[in-house]
């Protein structure tokens, strides 16, 4: 298994950004949000809340806490790819990342 710091310092973006797509991101023509419908995500009718039935698979996708572990043991499953393909996983997801945390940044300086 080969771990640099560089791949360690990788890990936490693009956990957070796999997160956000599998719970919370709706995807090109609202797919993502149509496939957590499919799996028991049900949304108010301004889709900005949700809930799930606790302990559902719902229920898994949409809690940062379940979600987070599930994404950290795909990525430890990761490590033992080589440098490489570890990298074409990670650094689009971090660059993701960055981008929306920086979009972020900037709305809230607009206000």
């Amino acid at each position: 298994m080969d771990v640099d710091p560089f791949t360690i310092a990788l890990l936490p973006l693009a956990s957070w950004r796999l997160y956000r797509l599998i719970s919370e991101d709706i995807g090109p023509r609202e797919i993502l949000r149509k496939i957590r419908v499919k799996l028991g995500v049900r949304y108010s009718k301004d889709y900005n809340t949700w809930e799930s039935n606790p302990g559902s698979l719902a229920d898994l996708i949409t809690c940062v806490w379940c979600s987070s572990m599930w994404v950290g043991f795909i990525f430890m499953g990761m490590m033992f790819l080589p440098k490489a393909a570890k990298l074409v996983i990670l650094l689009p997801l971090n660059i993701s990342a960055i981008t929306i945390l920086i979009e972020f940044a900037f709305r809230r300086m607009r206000r």
